[in-house]
Order: structure tokens, then sequence, then C-alpha cells
């Protein structure tokens, strides 16, 4: 388990998800790699496989676990195809020689292996000697690495899920699975202390899910009624909400049990009651958090294109890295600027 995972852990942070997007990144730099390598295709399997059973040993949760044991081969299987088609015949020395060629700098043998292997991908190149204009073979190998640069992008976007169907990425569904997991811990540890009303205290960047419920009083057991002047209704109308994607995967998606959700529960005493936040300021704060939410996503974004970039583009590997440096300045800034916390731990990879 990397540093970043461990800190995650320490801090009580939701560290599986992370650690299903690192063995994401991991499944699509072992395959680059293999496949540049020239290995055969059992030994990539392997290789995969290994990842996957480590992924699932380090996982806490049954149910995640069992989910992984399904996404996890089949985006491995999606990662392969597209890198095949790729990356495949690529190796070091025709690298190379492409890069030499794109930049202009290439020798007569990186000039006829630039060629040899340009042909095999696009017919218009003669395969024997170079009888054509040294630049046109420029021309062609820098069109390549950009086919292949704009490929590698692409695969950097692929995400494991269980439905291809629907945005929902298996980050969501860890983040949802321990979500749900904690709310029945916490439903138990209420109601084994005897507590019915609950109030589902209010946070400033609740989503507009659940802005609706929060700050109100509810019941565990489903009742209706008033107390002290104040109305509760079953926690069931604020929780079991559900969302169907269009294979028909159902998943839960109210508020304490949805996707992001960071609301919890309070035991209704009659000298206390949460403070009602006002609209303007729930709507400011929300602005805050998904801006922080996206600009992690860009700084990760980046982060794997240089991974899959290396060893094919260096250079644009390097410009990668510093976007990603450059977005994480701007994410911390932001977050600082904003009176907002920032977790290092979300934009690792």
């Amino acid at each position: 388990m990397k540093q970043a995972i461990q800190d995650a852990k320490n801090k009580n942070l939701n560290w599986q998800a992370l650690l299903i997007e690192e063995a994401q990144t991991d499944i699509k730099v072992y395959i680059k790699d293999s496949i540049l390598a020239n290995k055969p295709f059992k030994d990539i399997s392997k290789g995969v496989s290994e990842i996957i059973e480590e992924l699932i040993k380090d996982l806490e949760s049954v149910v995640l676990k069992d989910k992984c044991k399904v996404a996890m081969p089949l985006f491995a299987q999606k990662i392969y195809n597209n890198s095949v088609i790729i990356f495949g015949g690529l190796n070091k020395y025709i690298l190379i020689a492409l890069a030499a060629a794109a930049i202009g700098k290439a020798n007569q043998t990186e000039l006829r292996t630039a060629q040899e292997f340009l042909n095999i991908r696009n017919s218009s190149i003669p395969p024997k000697e170079i009888v054509i204009p040294a630049e046109r073979i420029n021309v062609a190998a820098t069109d390549y690495l950009k086919n292949v640069s704009d490929r590698v992008n692409y695969l950097a976007e692929i995400e494991a899920k269980e439905d291809y169907t629907s945005k929902v990425n298996m980050r969501n569904v860890a983040e949802l699975q321990v979500r749900q997991e904690m709310h029945e811990q916490e439903l138990q540890r209420l109601s084994g202390g005897g507590n019915d009303l609950v109030w589902i205290v209010p946070h400033a960047d609740c989503s507009e899910r659940c802005e609706k419920w929060q700050g109100k009083l509810y019941s565990i057991s489903g009742k209706s009624g008033v107390i002290d002047g104040i109305n509760y209704q079953p926690l069931n109308d604020a929780t079991d909400i559900y969302a169907t994607t269009k294979a028909g995967k159902i998943y839960k998606n109210g508020c304490i049990s949805g996707f992001g959700c960071r609301h919890k529960l309070k035991p209704y005493q009659k000298t206390e009651k949460p403070s009602m936040i006002p609209a303007a300021v729930v709507a400011k704060e929300r602005e805050i958090n998904n801006t922080q939410r996206r600009l992690e996503r860009g700084v990760r974004r980046y982060r794997e294109r240089a991974e899959l970039i290396s060893g094919i583009n260096s250079a644009l590997s390097k410009r990668y890295k510093a976007k990603a440096v450059e977005l994480n300045k701007n994410y911390i800034n932001y977050s600082r600027n904003n009176g907002a916390a920032y977790y290092p731990e979300r934009v690792q990879i």
C-alpha cells in the first residue's frame, strides 16, 4: 500500500476509493509497459491478476472485494484491447527513431526504421529504401506520435465501472459502499443507545440532492409526529432514494447514503436544534466544493497521462507533469483563498 493511501487511512478519509483508483493506474501502466516490451499475453494476464489480487487483499469492505473481482478484470481487458491498438508493434528502437524523425534530427538508420514502421501504419509511406524526402517522414512521424498521444489521453479517461453505460465509476461505488456501511453502523449505535429521533446535521457545502433534507428531524424506526413543536418524519424518506442506470443497475443515492454525502446524524435533545444555513451560503460553499473536486480530477488526470506517455514521448510526459504541478498549486491556492481544507491524498495516483 502506497504512503498516500496509508496517510488517507490514518486520516479516516475514504482510502478504499483511492486504493481502487491507484490499482486502475497500475494496471494501465503495467499493460502499456508490457506491450512495449513485447511480453506475451499470458505473462501480461498474470501480472494484471497479481495487481487485482493485491487490491482485493488490501480492501476492507467485503462487498467492495466482490465487486472488484468482477469489475477489475473487465476493466483490464478494456485497457488491454485499447493498448494493443495504441502501442502494438512499438518498441524502444522504433520510439527513438520516431522521436528523432519528428524533430528532424534522425540519422539514416533512424529514418529507415521510422519509414518501415510508418509503412505498416500508413501505406502511403514506401517500405523499402528511402526514396522520399526526409521531411515527409518527419511529418508522418509527428502525426503518428500526436495520434498516439491523443489515444493515450483517451486511455487515461477510461475508468473501471460496474456498468459502462453509466457515469458511475468504481471510485464512486467505493465511496458509496463505504458510506452505506458507516451509515448502518451509525444506525445500530444510535438505536442501541435508545435513540430513535435524530437530526441530519446541516453543513454549508451540501449537494442539491441533500439540501432539502438537512437540518430536519427524523425517526429511525419510521414514525411520523411532532415533539416539542418540531415535526419529524421517517428517516427512510431522506435515505431510501434510488438511481437506476440505463443498464438497470440500481444505486441507493439518498441523503446520508448517497454518492459523496458527508452528512451525519445527531440524537435529538430538547435543548439543542441545528442552526439552519442560508441558501445563499449553501450555494456558495457548494460551488467551492465542486470546484475543488474538479481541480483534483485535473491533477490526477495529468499525472496519469504523464505516466502513460512516459517512455513514448518524454517531452510530452514532462509537459503533463508540469501541468499537474500547476493544477495542484491552483488547487491548494484556491482552497486556501476560500478557507477550505485541501487533501493531498486526493490528487495522488
